[in-house]
């Protein structure tokens, strides 16, 4: 696939940030996260070619007044605690792309969709000259827009990603009213950052999801009735009424074990670590326009060869159920504070210890789909697809899963990270696939 870079700029506020507002202080949860940049791509079938001029000025421009609410993202990172807000602006780029979208989505390459985004994954550049957020917008011969997100985590999660989008499409359709302002104290209040040295070594995610290897990126899509079936078989008196994540989620886990056995020549223990969003957890909920990285990884641990394979599913989503449990108000409670960063440091170090001393296989899941990124819409309709593209061309990311809506109703996309070898049989595994369908195409709307 051709895909020509045709320009390239930053967009700026559309107002200046005062002065006074110059330095944004960042949270202890933003200094624990790596900058690395997480990519999603939405695509939009628009079928009016002569438009296109007219709708990147239109994003162009509701971005522009976007950042002015959003003023942290035109900054640049200062040092450890801080941004500063300098107006910089936001990477741009438009691309034209020299196929019709129709033929890209009826058997869409995952492979190339790196390609549709600016930034992914660790980027060799400095820290304080990179954007926290990089557009790219790529233009189809026959008139569809796929509109490219690179996020950085070192100030964003999910969360706030999607209340920037849901501003930036608001203004886009002229909604002001829908319009958001974020809420840019409360992570710094709650979760004051520190100018101690801070646990960055993290060993039991650094050896188990960025090592040396082949990694292999899959879509997986699981159909309601799937989904209604794999609840019937996860069914137990502990999780009496297992939720659609939780069974995909441990369907998927055990898998990918059997997997990891049959590569090894034996069963492991094995640790999964799910991406929790804490704001509607706490004593006092937090607002979902909070912004900054206001998450935490909670784990669930599992040893196969005690487990009875038939058993395995609702023990497993049973697991799940209670690693998710633990994440409570009293926990995030002991989070915050004067006192929060050394407890996290407690935590962290207590991982790494475990890690060091059992070595399980690590895994990790985030669940996208209560972010509701279907529903975007900039005034030409919601997206046909959002695709999530982190780990090509590179392949150092590995033993990660990302659950996502999915164009079908009712159904869940699941994008899973595995070695090579794991996944050569994962994508043969005949329990897996009684389940589960790989990469199906879209028609587009007529």
């Amino acid at each position: 696939m051709e895909i020509e870079a045709v320009s390239r700029e930053y967009i700026k506020p559309s107002s200046p940030t005062p002065s006074h507002l110059r330095t944004f202080t960042i949270s202890l949860l933003d200094q624990l996260v790596s900058t690395g940049y997480v990519p999603f791509v939405f695509h939009y079938p628009i079928p009016d070619a002569s438009s296109i001029k007219q709708i990147l000025a239109r994003l162009k421009n509701a971005l522009s007044e976007t950042l002015s609410r959003f003023y942290p993202l035109a900054g640049r990172l200062k040092d450890h605690m801080s941004f500063d807000c300098n107006d910089e602006g936001v990477l741009f780029i438009e691309t034209h792309v020299r196929c019709d979208m129709s033929e890209f989505l009826k058997e869409p390459e995952i492979e190339v969709l790196h390609r549709f985004v600016p930034y992914q994954g660790f980027v060799l550049e400095p820290q304080n000259t990179l954007s926290h957020l990089a557009i790219q917008a790529n233009v189809f011969a026959s008139g569809g827009i796929s509109i490219g997100v690179s996020m950085s985590h070192k100030v964003l999660d999910a969360n706030t990603l999607v209340s920037f989008l849901r501003c930036w499409t608001a203004l886009s359709r002229g909604c002001q009213d829908q319009a958001i302002f974020p809420d840019l104290s409360s992570a710094s209040s709650l979760f004051p950052p520190s100018s101690e040295q801070l646990p960055r070594s993290m060993a039991y995610c650094k050896e188990s999801w960025f090592n040396q290897g082949k990694s292999i990126l899959r879509r997986f899509v699981f159909d309601c009735n799937a989904i209604k079936a794999l609840k019937v078989k996860a069914t137990s008196q502990l999780v009496p009424y297992p939720s659609s994540s939780q069974v995909i989620t441990s369907l998927i886990w055990t898998r990918a074990m059997a997997a990891s056995a049959t590569v090894k020549g034996s069963q492991h223990p094995s640790t999964l670590v799910f991406a929790v969003n804490m704001r509607p957890r706490m004593a006092s909920p937090l607002s979902e326009n909070a912004f900054g990285n206001i998450f935490w990884l909670t784990s669930a641990h599992h040893n196969a060869a005690h487990t009875k394979q038939n058993d395995e599913l609702p023990v497993v989503a049973g697991r799940v159920k209670e690693a998710v449990k633990k994440l409570d108000s009293n926990f995030i409670q002991s989070m915050q504070g004067d006192e929060g960063f050394h407890n996290i440091r407690k935590l962290m170090e207590e991982r790494d210890e475990v890690y060091a001393k059992e070595r399980p296989g690590m895994y990790m899941v985030s669940d996208l789909r209560s972010f509701k990124l279907s529903e975007l819409n900039f005034g030409w309709g919601k997206p046909i697809w959002v695709s999530h593209v982190w780990g090509f061309p590179s392949s150092v990311f590995v033993n990660g899963v990302f659950l996502a809506e999915s164009s079908v109703n009712g159904g869940i996309e699941a994008w899973v990270h595995l070695d090579e070898p794991e996944m050569s049989i994962l994508e043969q595994d005949p329990e897996f696939l009684t389940y589960a369908s790989s990469n199906p195409g879209f028609s587009m709307p007529s």
